[in-house]
């Protein structure tokens, strides 16, 4: 009969501290080696090297992607909403980066993307209103730290989520409304008064994929070289409206030096 042996194991668990010693003593060549394998390793891994080092066209893409995916899901395949995974996509930027701009980006995107399922495709429930309502006060406090340019520059996205957020119920609207009043109390987005009116462009579903699809550098630049009927090429348009026109993507809107229809339209690739 044979005896059962006993196989002592080290119940120690690996630390940090472990991993700090052995990298101090490896050399520049393995340490490359080490982050190239990281970087193979996952698109996630990729996503937050290109943030810390500002590599890329566009670094914030895939997380951009991440809250897009997460918040405006294919309903037709049963996708639900996720609204912990498109925020941990915005702390994975504040880890890799911590740049306000980009963070502050991510947050405007994560509202106006919950914003505009909601109004497609109605009603969710209580817990993913006030997920959105609290990004957009977060993002409002952020604006608020900022240079004025930036202000300017976001204070209109803020402004058409409220009206964007007009017929939602659950109160959502009055607290995004009332957000943004107390951070820009001289702005005013209520129709039928002596408040500033900002309209939300209206992309049909599928051109407003394509156009979320392109990186936000690239869209500041197609929105600053437009077709206006009036001025001729290379005018900036104020975004009215989008829809696709076969596999191009048209933008139609005013031009912002003399008013006048202007269009633009997007090739795919």
């Amino acid at each position: 009969m044979s005896k059962e042996v006993k196989v002592k194991t080290d119940k120690k668990k690996p630390s940090w501290s472990e991993i700090k010693k052995a990298l101090a003593t490896s050399d520049r060549t393995a340490l490359i080696g080490l982050i190239s394998d990281m970087y193979a390793l996952s698109s996630q891994n990729k996503a937050f090297l290109h943030a810390r080092f500002s590599t890329g066209t566009d670094a914030l893409k895939p997380y951009l992607k991440i809250i897009d995916e997460a918040l405006y899901p294919d309903i037709l395949r049963n996708k639900p909403v996720k609204i912990a995974k498109a925020k941990k996509a915005i702390n994975d930027y504040k880890k890799a980066s911590g740049d306000p701009k980009g963070i502050l980006e991510l947050m405007v995107f994560f509202v106006e993307t919950g914003t505009e399922f909601t109004v497609n495709f109605g009603d969710i429930d209580e817990d993913f209103y006030l997920s959105l309502e609290r990004m957009f006060g977060q993002a409002l406090d952020l604006l608020l730290s900022m240079d004025k340019e930036t202000k300017e520059e976001y204070s209109e996205r803020f402004a058409a989520i409220v009206v964007r957020a007009s017929n939602i119920g659950w109160g959502y609207h009055d607290a995004l409304d009332d957000l943004f009043h107390k951070a820009f109390p001289e702005e005013k987005v209520k129709t039928g008064t002596n408040r500033k009116v900002v309209e939300l462009p209206k992309f049909t579903s599928d051109a407003k994929r394509r156009w979320d699809q392109i990186p936000e550098g690239f869209r500041a630049e197609i929105l600053e070289r437009v077709f206006c009927v009036n001025c001729g090429g290379g005018t900036p348009l104020q975004l009215r409206e989008g829809k696709m026109v076969g596999t191009s993507l048209l933008l139609r809107g005013h031009c912002k030096k003399c008013g006048g229809d202007a269009t633009r339209v997007v090739e795919p690739g």
